[in-house]
C-alpha cells in the first residue's frame, strides 16, 4: 500500500513536473510572443512618434522663423514709429512757433490787413480771375475812395470789394475765462463788424448811376471769424444787405465770384448775339440786293442772248443767202464780160449801164438779190 502511494506520488510528481515544464514552456512561449508583439508595437509607435516629431519639429522651426521675422519686423516698426513720433514732435514744435508768429502778426492791424488781401488774391487766382483783365486793385474812385478790389464787368459795370478783419475783440472773447467777460467782448466784436459795414456803405462803393452794381462786397478772410459774427448777431447779414453791403468769407466769395463771372459771360454772349443778329440783318439786306442785281443781270443776259441768237440765226442765214446771190451775180458778170469782148464796145457799156440800173432798181424790189440775179441772166 505504501508502495502504491509512493508510486502514485512519484507519478503525480512527475506529471506535475511535466505539467509545470509544459506550462513554463507555454508561458515562456506566450511571453516571448507577447514580448515580440510589444516590441513590434513599440517599434511602430516609435516610428509614428518619430514621424510626428519630425513634423512637429518642422512646425516648431517654422514658428521660430516666424517669431524671428515678427521680431525683426516689430523692431523695424518700433524704429519707424519712433522716427515718426520724433518727426511729429518736430512738426508740432514748428506749428507752435508758426502759430505764435501768426498770432503776433495778426495782433498788428496793418499786417492783418495785408494777410487778408493775400487771402483774397488766393481766392481770385483759384477762381481764374486775372488782374487788369477781370479786376484791379486800389483804383481811385471819383469820390476819392480806394476799394481794395474792383471787379470789371460787361457793359462798363463794376463791383467793389473791401477786405476787413475785425479780429482783436474776437480773440479777447476767446481768451477771456469768464462767461460775462467773453460776452462783453463778443458784443464789442459785433460793434466792430457794424463799424466795418458802415465804412464800406459810406465810401461810395454802391453807385448804380456811376456804373456799379447795387451792392458792394465786404470780405472777411477767416471762416471762423465769419461764423462767429453771425453766431453773435444773426441779424448782421440782413443789416448789411439793407445798406448795400454783402459780407462774404473765402468759401462764399468763391461762389459769388463764380456767379458774377457766369453772369458776365452771359452778358457778353447776349451782346455777341445781338451783334450777330445785326450782322445777319445786314447780310440779309446785302443778299437781297445781290439777288436783285443778279436777276437784273440775268434779264439783260437773256436779252443779249436773244439778240445774239437773232444775229447768228435767221439774220445771218438771210445775209448768207444774199451773199450767195451776189456771188452768183458776180460769177455771171465775169462770164458775160468774156463773151462781150468779142462784140462792140457799146454793147459792153450798155451792159454796164444795165447792171448799174439793175443795181439801182434792186433797192426798190422786194428781193434785191433775186433782181440782180435776174439782170445778170
Amino acid at each position: 500500500m505504501d508502495g502504491v502511494k509512493l508510486a502514485f506520488s512519484d507519478i503525480s510528481l512527475d506529471a506535475f513536473r511535466r505539467s509545470s515544464e509544459e506550462l513554463l514552456k507555454f508561458s515562456q512561449s506566450s511571453l516571448s510572443a507577447e514580448r515580440r508583439l510589444q516590441n513590434h508595437q513599440l517599434s511602430t509607435e516609435r516610428q509614428e512618434f518619430e514621424t510626428r516629431m519630425v513634423g512637429i519639429t518642422a512646425q516648431v522651426e517654422r514658428m521660430q522663423g516666424l517669431v524671428r521675422e515678427l521680431e525683426r519686423d516689430r523692431a523695424g516698426k518700433f524704429a519707424e514709429i519712433a522716427a515718426r513720433l520724433d518727426t511729429a514732435s518736430e512738426n508740432a514744435q514748428t506749428l507752435t512757433r508758426a502759430t505764435q508768429r501768426l498770432a503776433d502778426a495778426l495782433a498788428n492791424t496793418r499786417v492783418r490787413g495785408q494777410w487778408g488781401e493775400r487771402m483774397a488774391e488766393d481766392v481770385l487766382r483759384l477762381t481764374g480771375l486775372i488782374e487788369h483783365v477781370n479786376y484791379t486793385r486800389q483804383q481811385a474812385l471819383a469820390s476819392g475812395a480806394r476799394p481794395d478790389f474792383t471787379f470789371l464787368l460787361p457793359n462798363d459795370l463794376c463791383l467793389h470789394m473791401d477786405v476787413k478783419f475785425p479780429f482783436d475783440n474776437y480773440l479777447r472773447s476767446l481768451e477771456e475765462e469768464t462767461e460775462a467777460g467773453s460776452q462783453r467782448f463778443r458784443q464789442t466784436f459785433v460793434r466792430d463788424v457794424r463799424a466795418k459795414i458802415g465804412e464800406v456803405a459810406t465810401r461810395g462803393y454802391v453807385a448804380p448811376d456811376a456804373g456799379t452794381l447795387e451792392f458792394a462786397l465786404l470780405f472777411i478772410p477767416n471762416e471762423q471769424v465769419y461764423q462767429a459774427m453771425f453766431e453773435a448777431s444773426p441779424d448782421l447779414l440782413d443789416e448789411a444787405l439793407a445798406r448795400g453791403v454783402l459780407m462774404v468769407s473765402p468759401i462764399s466769395l468763391i461762389a459769388i465770384l463764380a456767379l458774377v463771372r457766369r453772369a458776365s459771360t452771359h452778358l457778353r454772349l447776349e451782346k455777341a448775339a445781338q451783334e450777330l443778329q445785326a450782322a445777319l440783318a445786314d447780310f440779309r439786306k446785302a443778299w437781297d440786293r445781290q439777288v436783285e442785281q443778279q436777276e437784273r443781270m440775268g434779264r439783260r443776259l437773256d436779252d443779249l442772248s436773244e439778240d445774239y441768237r437773232l444775229l447768228t440765226g435767221e439774220r445771218r442765214r438771210s445775209l448768207d443767202r444774199m451773199i450767195d446771190k451776189v456771188d452768183a451775180v458776180m460769177d455771171g458778170r465775169d462770164s458775160g464780160a468774156g463773151e462781150r469782148r468779142d462784140l462792140t464796145g457799146g454793147g459792153s457799156q450798155m451792159t454796164g449801164q444795165e447792171i448799174e440800173q439793175g443795181g439801182e432798181g434792186g433797192d426798190q424790189d422786194d428781193d434785191p438779190e433775186e433782181a440782180l440775179a435776174e439782170r445778170g441772166r
